[in-house]
């Protein structure tokens, strides 16, 4: 009896063992489903807003391949406008990202933060409080942040319009601003990616309709000086990638179809391990092109982009685009810019446009015989084609541009060429 005794306690306890051993491999197989398949993205709002602004964002971020349970909107909509300083909003937003989990549920252990206009700051000041946090985001995409200030924060609190402690923060120069600027602009490893309507050399004052495209956000240039000239360049973060978007206004960033792709592939993985894609870009920078006796002027910006499913291996889309931007012409009489679009009879037109994908010593060419339209911006691509891995790609364009209504004014043989890049696996 006593032998039976024992033999069913030592049942007991291998069957209380074997139990314990298999809700612990059970609570693992939880804990691993409940990982994320992709980098999870928080969005953060603006000042005075709140966070059902990213809504048709974040349906657009899902056919991109991403799941709803991946997107994350941090609200602070309770305390804007209002005194609560940004760099408590960026401690709740490293209260937010904690308690959320995401760091542990992302599968590379980092994030993606896209935030518009004084939410950039708030994201900014959440990496600022933390080197910790700078390691765990792998990218930051602000839209239309005034990075160092804008004269529309100076003038509310200069006439006792809205001088709450937030506007006060965002006047250039600020406690805020030197505060957050100690560490440079761009402390690592977090990558940087900036987006604004405004390129940098509008006037300010001119006649309606022909100036700014952000009307909130400007007045101080990447610098932060506020005097006002290259007024747009407040949004420019120095040594990140910067994008000017289409003429748009303040609250239009989130949805622009063009902004919203490009900000996705940035944030892409170039082996698609913790994105919905694959994707390599590279940009030549922005430059400035002037026609016969400066009264034509327009930047241009070409880019090259590669593309692949996640998971997949091979070949990849590849295309090579050109952005032309701030396309106007001088009008001496008013000493005002008349920018395409604001005035009827002018449109903005490329003319000789050559557009080449350089692909492993072989090339393709595209010609254009000329497009019309009646913004300031616009956008040239080459076909989709395909490379291999290994291939290196790059893009060379060529191009007139006409905003007046002589030819011999035209900007003439500009030129935007991006950098090589070698295709990934």
């Amino acid at each position: 009896m006593r032998q039976t005794g024992r033999l069913r306690r030592s049942l007991a306890l291998m069957v209380a063992f074997v139990a314990s051993v298999a809700v612990g491999s059970l609570s693992g197989v939880a804990h691993a489903e409940d990982k994320f398949a992709h980098r999870p993205i928080v969005f953060v709002h603006g000042y005075g807003s709140g966070p059902g602004v990213w809504d048709g964002m974040k349906q657009d971020v899902e056919k991109y391949g991403y799941s709803s349970d991946e997107l994350f909107s941090f609200g602070y909509g309770d305390y804007t406008p209002g005194d609560t300083s940004i760099v408590t909003l960026g401690e709740q937003l490293a209260g937010y990202v904690k308690d959320k989990g995401l760091v542990a549920k992302s599968p590379d252990g980092k994030i993606d933060i896209i935030a518009h206009s004084m939410g950039g700051l708030v994201a900014r000041a959440y990496l600022r409080l933390d080197s910790g946090h700078r390691v765990t985001t792998a990218h930051l995409v602000t839209y239309g942040t005034p990075n160092h200030g804008t004269v529309t924060a100076t003038v509310a609190c200069a006439t006792g319009i809205k001088c709450d402690g937030q506007v006060k923060q965002m006047v250039p120069g600020s406690d805020f601003y030197q505060w957050l600027g100690s560490v440079g602009d761009i402390p690592g490893p977090t990558n940087y990616v900036t987006f604004r309507s405004n390129i940098g050399d509008e006037p300010i004052v001119v006649a309606a309709g022909t100036g700014l495209c952000d009307g909130v956000v400007f007045g101080a240039d990447k610098n932060g000086d506020p005097s006002g000239a290259y007024a747009g360049e407040t949004s420019i973060l120095r040594g990140a990638e910067n994008f000017v978007t289409r003429c748009m206004e303040h609250g239009d960033f989130y949805h622009d179809d063009w902004t919203k792709k490009r900000t996705l592939d940035m944030i892409a993985d170039n082996d698609g391990a913790h994105t919905p894609k694959a994707v390599q870009v590279g940009c030549g920078s922005l430059d400035s092109f002037w026609g016969r006796e400066r009264w034509v002027n327009a930047y241009g910006q070409a880019c090259v982009t590669t593309t692949r499913a996640s998971g997949q291996s091979g070949a990849r889309d590849v295309q090579t685009n050109l952005s032309i931007r701030g396309c106007g012409y001088y009008y001496y009489v008013a000493a005002i810019w008349e920018y395409a679009g604001t005035d009827k009879n002018y449109n903005c037109e490329s003319k000789n446009v050559k557009g080449i994908l350089w692909r492993a010593g072989e090339w393709g060419q595209t010609t254009y015989d000329g497009a019309g339209v009646a913004t300031r911006t616009m956008e040239l691509y080459t076909p989709m084609t395909k490379a291999q891995p290994g291939q290196t790609v790059s893009g060379d364009w060529t191009y007139d541009v006409h905003a007046y209504n002589n030819a011999p004014w035209d900007v003439k043989q500009a030129k935007s060429s991006t950098p090589g890049i070698t295709v990934g696996r």
